[in-house]
């Protein structure tokens, strides 16, 4: 696939199912809320995701409104002490981050390592949608190491680790509006059913593909009912 920020065929998602999750302010505990549908594989190598984002009139529209994942681990103690990100931008070419300080992030380059991050995205006035691919394990030191069976982003808001989140940067306001979501990455075992548009022909696993990941949206009932009022 082309990390274009588009569909730009019938099979390029058609081998993994799309998840519905809740963005927010406040790790997605507040408001304005934002409907976002979430696509996400990998091929041994890289994850591809896959994010389309709701747009409201409330929230003013920029080009320079960018879409991100982030990860926050402990290797040595119970407070997160490593970070990895991948930032995509509607103009310009995509971010590799780490080393999260406060709310400002190191790009990898910088900290002696390489941008491995790809991505790209566009809004057709009324969703924004974005496509990101990060390498699993680059070994540059400043990159998550991924493996078959890891499963990350299982830790919840009041613990200091193992989180992991998705969303898009509201560039006019510099707020996050994002949600907490858990990833495991496993084989393909079955013949997924796809959902959603130009998804809904069942097709089976692109055989390049090795590798899915089952994505679990963490959105309280609270923020869920507040979106539906």
């Amino acid at each position: 696939m082309t990390p274009d920020g588009e569909v730009t065929n019938d099979a390029e998602w058609s081998d993994t199912e799309k998840k519905e999750i809740l963005l927010g302010l406040n790790c997605g505990k507040s408001p304005p809320y934002l409907r976002a549908w979430v696509w996400a594989k990998n091929d041994n190598h890289s994850l591809y995701m896959l994010l389309k984002i709701e747009h409201f009139k409330s929230l003013q529209y920029d080009l320079e409104d960018q879409a991100f994942i982030y990860y926050l681990w402990s290797e040595a103690t119970t407070i997160w002490d490593r970070s990895d990100a991948a930032w995509a931008y509607q103009l310009s070419s995509p971010s590799d981050l780490c080393g999260l300080t406060g709310s400002t992030w190191t790009h990898d380059t910088v900290a002696g390592g390489s941008n491995d991050a790809q991505g790209s995205g566009y809004y057709d006035t009324l969703f924004y949608w974005f496509e990101i691919v990060k390498a699993l394990d680059t070994g540059d030191g400043c990159d998550w190491a991924l493996e078959l069976g890891d499963t990350i982003g299982a830790g919840n808001p009041t613990q200091t680790t193992d989180l992991l989140y998705v969303g898009i940067l509201d560039d006019s306001s510099g707020n996050r509006i994002e949600n907490g979501i858990t990833l495991t990455l496993s084989p393909p075992q079955r013949t997924l059913t796809p959902v959603g548009g130009i998804l809904e022909p069942n097709t089976p696993n692109l055989q390049g593909l090795a590798l899915m990941a089952i994505i679990t949206a963490l959105v309280s009932f609270i923020a869920l009912k507040q979106l539906r009022r």
